[in-house]
């Protein structure tokens, strides 16, 4: 950690020391131990001593806001707290021993303490930590994980990833998230070196190329997609390399294979990637797949198959197990799950549920986790993701899987990265919104894109909007953050030059189009849907079509035509398909000096036959 190095030697003795000063406080198996640190080499050996101890540690990241912390402290009623500052506002929330570290580490009750290894009674079953998720009600839960699920997942690890004593890894996520533990533990177990970065570090791109290039890192066992593309974009930038870079372990998103080749040019040709996928209620890692030159005529990698002692299944809403091919809810269960919810019962029983009658003798009694991810079974046993279930939405009444637009998308090519939102910035009016980042060489082509995904989606499904950015801006954890997407440009997004209509047809039909999207110009080539129009204003548009041109346009033909000139070339088809009607010409005429009244002037001059000198009809000067 920047200029100092902690030996395993000194590290396990400092991790005893505590661990028998936090006894002697009453820390034993299933007592909670809050941690509020900042990145430091003090992270590790806390860690460690909490378990060394028997205890549970709690997790209390210090970018979080006050009122989350104190529902942290308060739920998990924690009465030791470990921290590098006075809480004040913590200890009045139930802390009863606030140990600030470098202050009790003075002390002559730690200094004196053995330094002999810890016993405690902790077993299989205790519990070794609680890393909160956020909650659909605005409460973060706290999920409970056993000793059992990390040991399995850490045999796992260092097995299938051949992690040796010359490992060297690059520590990244928070504390606050259980991906943390992974990078720590399965670093300690082989005998590795373990780099940690400050916060300041963390967020800065260029620190982090040029860490992995000084430390000769090998490892980065914690990384998520959206992260890594950005931190490759920025070595790309600085036009460095980093050979050494042996092992990229990503998870938390969906894995393209663009990135996987980029890494690959950046860090060495025969970097292994292992795409996992798991959540925190399953302790870090439930599936795992190594991520093949077989694999590269898929846009995205497979989730693959469950890692020793964990089982997963794609089942349907009667939890019944559907056929190759066919989506369904991906579940999983075994020795990682997690006890649950933190004192919360009903969401506990609405994501842990019994296993099928058709598994039960797997283990009887036993439970899964329901994910809410969607997916199906590859021919070759492996599982591919395809999105949430929650990212189903309906757009004026039409169901939509925005992972479905997500994935033609990616089809496409052109885009390192992509993802859809569907927008209201504006009160009752939704739109698709699509977010990309486009591979370097490549230029964002709407209309190109537009036409791509015509021949692949339903208009319906077509986003309203494209976006370009260079990168997404992501959370703290590296995972995208949806909330910070910006609102679309459309003008930005059209700066294309507006060609004037050429027909009077189309300048009718230009004119229309203003008044139902409330825009000052239409050019000839304007797409009526990426403008912000949808079906109920297509309804609308034809039967005005319909009546001042007295021909019966089909509603589809605006959905398979949407430009202006596309929609006239449409119209005038129709009209001359319908019993040989044309168009008439416009023609130059002479002007006599008399021109015959047209009907409604008619029907005023016989008013004035009925009624001579009447006033009603008179226009003033």
């Amino acid at each position: 950690f920047e200029d100092h190095h902690l030996t395993y030697a000194i590290l396990n003795q400092r991790a005893n020391q505590l661990g028998h000063y936090l006894q002697a406080l009453g820390v034993s198996p299933e007592v909670r131990v809050g941690i509020r640190l900042r990145r430091s080499l003090w992270l590790p050996v806390v860690v460690l001593a909490i378990l060394k101890a028997g205890g549970a540690y709690v997790p209390l990241d210090p970018a979080w806001p006050l009122t989350r912390l104190v529902a942290l402290v308060q739920d998990a009623r924690l009465t030791i707290l470990m921290t590098s500052k006075q809480e004040d506002e913590l200890a009045g929330a139930g802390v009863q021993d606030l140990l600030l570290i470098e202050q009790v580490w003075q002390t002559h009750e730690l200094q004196e303490a053995s330094n002999v290894n810890v016993k405690s009674l902790v077993m299989e079953h205790n519990l070794a930590y609680i890393v909160s998720t956020s909650g659909s009600t605005g409460r973060p839960k706290g999920v409970l994980s056993t000793h059992a699920g990390v040991v399995n997942y850490l045999h796992y690890v260092t097995h299938t990833s051949q992690l040796t004593a010359d490992t060297v890894v690059l520590q990244l996520p928070p504390l606050s998230f259980d991906a943390s533990l992974r990078d720590i533990f399965a670093t300690l177990l082989v005998g590795g070196r373990l780099v940690l970065v400050s916060e300041e570090e963390y967020r800065d791109m260029q620190t982090l190329v040029d860490r992995l290039q000084q430390q000769k890192v090998t490892a980065l066992l914690s990384i998520v997609p959206s992260f890594l593309s950005a931190l490759l974009d920025v070595a790309d930038t600085l036009q460095q390399r980093c050979p050494s870079v042996e092992l990229v372990l990503v998870s938390g998103e969906s894995l393209a294979l663009e990135v996987v080749n980029h890494a690959q040019r950046v860090f060495s040709p025969d970097l292994q990637v292992i795409n996992q996928y798991g959540p925190t209620e399953t302790t870090m890692t439930s599936m795992f797949t190594p991520v093949s030159p077989s694999l590269q005529d898929r846009g995205l990698a497979p989730l693959g198959r469950p890692i020793p002692n964990m089982q997963a299944y794609v089942l349907d809403h009667q939890l019944s197990a559907v056929p190759i091919g066919v989506v369904g809810e991906i579940y999983l269960s075994g020795i990682g799950l997690s006890r649950g919810y933190m004192d919360q019962t009903a969401a506990t029983a609405e994501k842990f549920v019994p296993l099928p009658v058709a598994a039960q003798f797997i283990a009887p009694g036993a439970r899964m986790y329901r994910t809410g991810d969607l997916g199906r079974y590859l021919p070759n046993g492996q599982i591919e993701f395809l999105g949430r279930k929650d990212t189903q939405v309906k757009l004026r009444g039409l169901r939509i899987e925005l992972a479905e637009i997500e994935a033609v998308l990616r089809e496409h090519g052109a885009f390192e990265a992509c993802v859809v939102l569907l927008r209201e910035d504006e009160p009752g009016e939704q739109r698709l919104v699509a977010y990309l980042i486009v591979q370097p060489g490549q230029a964002l082509q709407i209309s190109a894109l537009r036409s791509y995904l015509q021949d692949r989606l339903p208009t319906y499904m077509i986003p309203s909007a494209f976006v370009s950015m260079p990168v997404f801006p992501l959370l703290p954890n590296g995972k995208l953050n949806r909330r910070a997407l910006p609102v679309p440009d459309v003008a930005a997004s059209e700066s294309h030059v507006q060609e004037e209509a050429r027909t009077p047809l189309e300048d009718l039909l230009a004119g229309l189009w203003c008044q139902m999207l409330g825009r000052e110009s239409i050019g000839r080539h304007d797409n009526f849907f990426a403008l912000g129009g949808h079906s109920l204003l297509a309804t609308k548009l034809i039967g005005r079509v319909r009546a001042m041109l007295t021909v019966e346009v089909p509603l589809r033909t605006l959905f398979e035509t949407p430009t202006v000139a596309e929609f006239a070339a449409a119209i005038e088809e129709i009209m001359r398909k319908d019993q040989g009607v044309e168009i008439p010409p416009l023609l130059k005429v002479t002007r006599p000096e008399q021109i015959p009244l047209s009907f409604a002037q008619q029907r005023l001059w016989f008013l004035d036959q009925l009624e001579p000198g009447s006033t009603a009809y008179a226009c003033g000067k």
